[in-house]
């Protein structure tokens, strides 16, 4: 059987993830040919990918929990590596937001803080690689997408 090219996996990567050209491994089986780490690994995320490159969180190890250039893959790792957590009320800009358990993960970062209208949580604006109908990353309000679910993190 033929090895996938770097260039032929990097096209099997998920629409949503981004960067996509480093969301691949080489192959696990000692040849030249490389895979969407979505094709082989259910637990690497394409949010948690993007947040470790804005955040330069390279500690990782291809074919394990990096991508190809090391960057972290997993929602749990980038909370890790975040840091404390903190209250809605503490939040600010470039802060990491994540949401796991329930077979759900997902991150982002905090790119817009706002006073509340109404003298609650303030209004947060999360940027985030969204696998959801929008497929790319945008930026999603963590009232209305989120249901004020998730937590902060000092990062």
């Amino acid at each position: 059987m033929a090895k996938q090219s770097e260039r032929d996996a990097v096209m099997k990567v998920r629409k949503h993830v981004n960067p996509k050209e480093c969301f691949i491994w080489p192959d696990d089986d000692g040849g030249d040919g490389y895979k969407a780490i979505n094709e082989i690994d259910k637990h690497s995320t394409g949010c948690a990918h993007w947040v470790a490159h804005q955040k330069r969180w390279n500690s990782g190890k291809a074919n394990s929990n990096g991508c190809n250039k090391n960057f972290l893959l997993r929602v749990p790792d980038i909370v890790k590596k975040s840091g404390r957590e903190i209250k809605p009320a503490d939040v600010k800009v470039g802060n990491v937001w994540a949401i796991q358990g329930g077979g759900h993960h997902h991150g982002g970062i905090v790119c817009k803080v706002e006073p509340s209208k109404d003298s609650g949580d303030p209004i947060i604006k999360i940027k985030n690689c969204s696998s959801a109908g929008e497929q790319g990353v945008i930026i999603s309000d963590w009232k209305k997408q989120f249901k004020t679910g998730g937590k902060f993190y000092q990062a």
